[in-house]
Order: C-alpha cells, then structure tokens, then sequence
C-alpha cells in the first residue's frame, strides 16, 4: 500500500483500544493491537491520502477525512466507509477541527 517515505498524519485506536488505524499520504492501514497485526489496508487509488481515520468499534465502518500531498477526498468533508459493502455510505461536509 504505501512506500517507505509515507507520510503518517494520525493514528487512532478505536473504542474498545483492540485495533487502531494509521491515516498516511498512501491512505489507510487497519491493525489489530494485540497482537499487533495487519487487519486491512486502503490504498491511495482507493481513497486517496488521508489526515486522519477511525473504526467504529470493531465493526465494518470507517471513517475518515481526505488530506495530504495524494488526498482524494476535501479536509472539509468527513467520509465514511462501510467495509461489508464495499462503498461509501455517507459524506458530511462542515469544519474539520484536526491538529
């Protein structure tokens, strides 16, 4: 998915703390913490770079905001994912607070 000089923006853990994600220029990587495994990634053809992600609990629904040098997606708009069915589901347009 992403070369070495990837760019990491954020990483995020998801509520439980039993998986977290890495937002990067090259787009998103799912890992499980324990151990720490890769569960899935998302490429930049796919979404594009991403500033920052997260899972919904454990489930199927991720969600992310477009950025970076490769972003395919706005910063302005908040993007969510449902992994089962393979599409997005929904796009919320308004201020994204991120540091």
């Amino acid at each position: 998915m992403s070369s070495p000089s990837s760019k990491v923006h954020s990483a995020c853990f998801n509520a439980q703390q039993d998986c977290f994600s890495v937002a990067t220029d090259s787009g998103i990587r799912l890992f499980n913490s324990h151990p720490a495994v890769l569960l899935r990634s998302f490429s930049r053809e796919q979404i594009g770079g991403v500033k920052v992600s997260s899972i919904l609990h454990r489930s199927n629904i991720i969600v992310f905001v477009g950025g970076g040098s490769y972003a395919k997606f706005p910063s302005n708009t908040v993007m969510v994912w449902d992994d089962k069915r393979q599409e997005l589901v929904l796009e919320v347009t308004a201020y994204v607070f991120h540091s």
